[in-house]
């Protein structure tokens, strides 16, 4: 007897803060709040990494603006 079975890979792309499965503004918002004014951590480790320095700072913030709104590179993997 034959069986279909359907699976869903779970993972997490780097970038995608807010967790909602795309990469847009509002996960550069969630950045900034996050970084300047106390706003929620991502739910998941190294997603808030998108340039793959190994920690966040102010260089993740730019390298997601620049993939917004300038056509710059993809984030980097998450770890």
């Amino acid at each position: 007897m034959a069986s279909n079975l359907t699976y869903k890979l779970i993972g997490h792309r780097s970038g995608d803060l807010d967790n909602n499965g795309q990469v847009n503004v509002a996960d550069l918002t969630y950045m900034a709040a996050y970084m300047f004014t106390g706003g929620p951590p991502p739910q998941y480790e190294g997603v808030d990494d998108v340039d793959g320095s190994g920690g966040l700072d102010v260089a993740d913030l730019t390298y997601l603006v620049a993939y917004l709104f300038t056509g710059g590179p993809d984030p980097a993997p998450c770890p």
